[in-house]
């Protein structure tokens, strides 16, 4: 298995978002919240250094110059560096501190406090479920549609179709995908399984991961045979598994949303309008989304 993708995907911690919600439980005041989420943000696997640096810095300094906390579904996992770099390069901002976890997840810790500034969701339906809670300070704003990949550990990846016919010839091929539940690439996974007649799997074929990220790391593992994943986290990533582009008309389109929320303060803001210019649509489009129609 590739090694920077092992590293950047490591499952022994939790994601950074649920470490950074229990902190925030235990926290009786803003300046306590503030040390221990720094703690908390040390522990974390890809955080970038710098942003924990400039974090240090920014506690004593004001809320003008604290880095944007931003909460992100797992399919960002892979692109989000570059994202990051350009922006720091071409704005002399600091760089935000990230959390990664699926966006049905995400979602419930905004809704219970959990202190972040913007969302990047996989969906609609999460943004508006904070919009109707009064969680956010700006309208939902569609970035780019995202592909679905099938990854698999044989010699020749095959069709969803071909994966049926191989069942019915007797061979057992177990399946990771996100949970449909909170997990929008999840339910697009659910709904291309459905398109090629492969749902409701066999009791014991199906692995339910928290989200796209762990999805993909129960087939590099060796877990399962198969994975059903977002295409951006394929791409760059360099693994020997292969991995086959499913037909876009056999599930609904799986669209990213940006959303300003109540605690954005101005690196928060320039850091959401920056996700709107044809730099970073460029960088995203790189990775395998494709602008929203």
């Amino acid at each position: 298995m590739n090694r920077p993708l092992q590293a950047h995907l490591n499952l022994k911690y939790e994601d950074t978002a649920t470490r950074a919600l229990r902190v925030w439980r235990r926290a009786s005041s803003c300046r306590f919240f503030e040390s221990l989420l720094l703690i908390v943000l040390l522990m974390a696997p890809g955080l970038h250094a710098q942003s924990v640096a400039q974090t240090s810095g920014s506690l004593q300094d004001g809320a003008n110059s604290d880095p944007a906390i931003v909460a992100l579904a797992s399919s960002f996992r892979s692109l989000w560096p570059a994202l990051v770099q350009a922006y720091v390069q071409e704005s002399g901002n600091p760089a935000p501190l990230s959390s990664f976890a699926s966006s049905g997840l995400l979602t419930t810790q905004i809704l219970h406090g959990a202190p972040f500034e913007l969302f990047l969701s996989a969906d609609k339906a999460t943004v508006q479920r904070l919009s109707s809670a009064g969680k956010t300070q700006s309208e939902a704003h569609a970035l780019a549609q995202g592909p679905l990949s099938i990854v698999w550990r044989g010699q020749d990846t095959p069709t969803l179709e071909q994966v049926g016919e191989l069942r019915k010839a007797g061979q057992s091929i177990n399946i990771a995908i996100a949970n449909p539940r909170h997990a929008p690439y999840g339910i697009a996974a659910q709904q291309a399984l459905q398109h090629a007649g492969l749902w409701p799997m066999p009791k014991g074929s199906l692995l339910s991961a928290e989200n796209a990220s762990q999805a993909l790391q129960y087939v590099l593992h060796g877990a399962v045979e198969l994975a059903i994943v977002p295409t951006t986290l394929l791409v760059g990533s360099n693994t020997v598994l292969k991995n086959y582009p499913i037909p876009h008309d056999y599930y609904e389109a799986v669209t990213h949303h940006l959303v300003v929320l109540n605690s954005a303060g101005e690196q928060a803001i320039a850091l959401s309008l920056w996700l709107k210019t044809p730099q970073a649509l460029a960088i995203m489009q790189r990775f395998g989304l494709s602008q929203t129609k």
